[in-house]
């Protein structure tokens, strides 16, 4: 439901979308905050709200989603400081596409974030054949930003890592 000119508030997700892979809303014109009802999507495996106008502080309740491997935030207006979910699970356990650039977020990247990105740090191809993320039979395309340059991935290959955080903090007095 990308670039489709939806606006509004996203609406809350019920339990009957428990088993939902992908929600791309990315170029719409959505405001407000990510509803917290998207704690009910356990399967949820890619989530692009890119080129939004949603605010609200970042969402780290998401952090607990098991499946969750592409997550895409970039090109609105989140703020304040990036925080650590309450559990003590390892956060965002299968992250491989992180982008939150371009928002007004504050201070640093919580370090057990960093730390907790296995998939990210303990990458090993075991193939040469390109294998892409498919999810019931969909693959699904990321577009990311990496040092300030939009780049488009038609089909998001299993071993593409990125984590991009350009244009995203202010800390405290400065930009």
């Amino acid at each position: 439901m990308g670039h489709t000119s939806f606006n509004g508030i996203i609406p809350e997700v019920y339990e009957k979308y428990e088993k939902l892979r992908g929600l791309i809303l990315n170029g719409n014109q959505f405001q407000g905050e990510v509803p917290s009802s998207l704690f009910n999507c356990q399967s949820l495996t890619v989530l692009d709200l890119a080129n939004n106008q949603l605010n609200g502080t970042f969402p780290h309740w998401l952090g607990d989603l098991p499946e969750l491997q592409i997550f895409v935030l970039k090109s609105n207006k989140f703020h304040g400081p990036i925080e650590t979910p309450s559990t003590n699970k390892i956060a965002f356990p299968g992250m491989r596409v992180l982008d939150l650039s371009h928002n007004e977020f504050e201070g640093l990247v919580p370090q057990k974030y960093l730390q907790n990105f296995n998939v990210m740090k303990n990458m090993v191809m075991n193939s040469t054949i390109p294998i892409y993320l498919d999810i019931g039979g969909k693959n699904f395309s990321v577009t990311t930003v990496v040092k300030g340059m939009e780049n488009n991935f038609l089909l998001v290959i299993t071993f593409l890592l990125t984590c991009s955080m350009s244009s995203v903090f202010k800390i405290k007095g400065r930009e």
